[in-house]
């Protein structure tokens, strides 16, 4: 006989009900509520779209591992089922996100608290960063748009002034989460650049028990690279879940366009078109112009061609070109000479990050790249 599911009553969490338990009560291994188990498994729609969504995967698996069942309790005994979580959960993952379950509880944890890395959840920038923090409702709806609707409580903090708190320290300094049961009102923080907004990047889901203070919580991390930082952090270090994780990151490819903030998405639309056949590799900002000024100038590289572009001029160089760059240092920041057969530029200044970016780019689409 096939493993079977029930859902708690009272808290709602997935409980795997083994063959041969039928006819009694049953305690869940969640919330500890006690219940009889009833004759047909009765489960909610909401969770069967949740099944729907986790792939068809799970199923292969729970048949491959075949668990031997446990002998029936007597009449009117109770049998703890196991609930579906562990400390946490890896429900599915794709180019949509990862979709993280765990007990509830785990919130009153500074250290699980503090898990989400501390770079912009969007485009992976460790600079210029505001605090936001996620706002677990009673379905999986976007943190920042949630945020937006809050009429009483200041959910962002300026990075700037808690750039020397760490752990619980920090977690002090922020505010509780207005109008959401405990423990899903303790702050948990993600973090945004300044050129980045956070709608659709991360979204949380809390279902509570009042009587026991008991339940569990789902979070949706869209970035992927993000997801697994949060779970390592989290201690799901070389776990199931985290092999899991790491296999799908693999096999998806990411675009390199989505990782870019949106306004320099919004202003490089402005000077690249992208042609048939042509894929966004990366893009270079010129570091003589401010941060705030990224996107309007700079390079983008393609795996058909370099684009140099100032407010005054643009420029071109097809991958079969050969290119060649000389490297000088000014300051702490690279300042390179590109000359190309048909132009050149005699000064164009990036950051480190910026350089190895670059070069990477240039590699990955097989440029000619002749370095001094």
């Amino acid at each position: 006989m096939r493993v079977r599911h029930v859902q708690c009553p009272v808290c709602g969490t997935l409980l795997s009900v083994q063959p041969g338990i039928v006819k009694c009560f049953v305690r869940c291994g969640m919330c500890q509520h006690r219940f009889r188990l009833p004759r047909r498994i009765a489960i909610t729609d909401d969770a069967i779209a949740e099944w729907l969504w986790q792939g068809k995967g799970r199923e292969e698996e729970e048949e491959a591992a075949k668990p031997s069942p446990p002998q029936p309790p007597p009449s009117g005994e109770t049998a703890v089922l196991p609930a579906l979580t562990d400390a946490i959960r890896l429900v599915r993952a794709d180019s949509k996100g990862a979709l993280f379950e765990f007990p509830a509880k785990r919130l009153r944890e500074p250290d699980f608290r503090t898990a989400i890395p501390r770079r912009c959840i969007r485009c992976g920038t460790r600079s210029h960063l505001e605090a936001h923090l996620v706002i677990y409702s009673s379905k999986l709806l976007d943190s920042y748009s949630l945020e937006a609707e809050r009429s009483t409580g200041d959910l962002t903090v300026p990075g700037s002034d808690l750039y020397h708190l760490q752990g619980a320290e920090l977690l002090s300094y922020l505010p509780e989460v207005p109008d959401v049961p405990p423990p899903g009102n303790l702050p948990m923080p993600y973090w945004l650049c300044d050129m980045c907004t956070g709608s659709g990047t991360i979204s949380g889901q809390i279902q509570i028990n009042p009587d026991t203070d008991q339940g569990v919580c789902r979070l949706l991390i869209r970035s992927l690279a993000r997801a697994e930082e949060f779970l390592v952090a989290a201690g799901g270090l070389n776990t199931q879940y985290h092999m899991e994780l790491r296999r799908e990151i693999a096999a998806v490819t990411e675009n390199p366009w989505n990782e870019l903030p949106e306004a320099v998405q919004h202003r490089l639309g402005t000077w690249y078109r992208p042609g048939t056949g042509e894929r966004f590799v990366a893009y270079v900002a010129d570091r003589d112009r401010s941060r705030a000024e990224d996107g309007m100038s700079g390079i983008v590289v393609t795996n058909h061609r370099m684009i140099y572009h100032t407010q005054l001029r643009q420029r071109e160089a097809k991958v079969t070109e050969q290119i060649r760059f000389q490297m000088s240092t000014s300051g702490t920041r690279p300042r390179l000479r590109i000359k190309s057969p048909l132009w050149e530029v005699k000064r164009f200044t990036v950051d480190r990050d910026g350089l190895a970016r670059f070069r990477r780019a240039l590699t990955t689409a097989r440029f000619k790249a002749v370095w001094y």
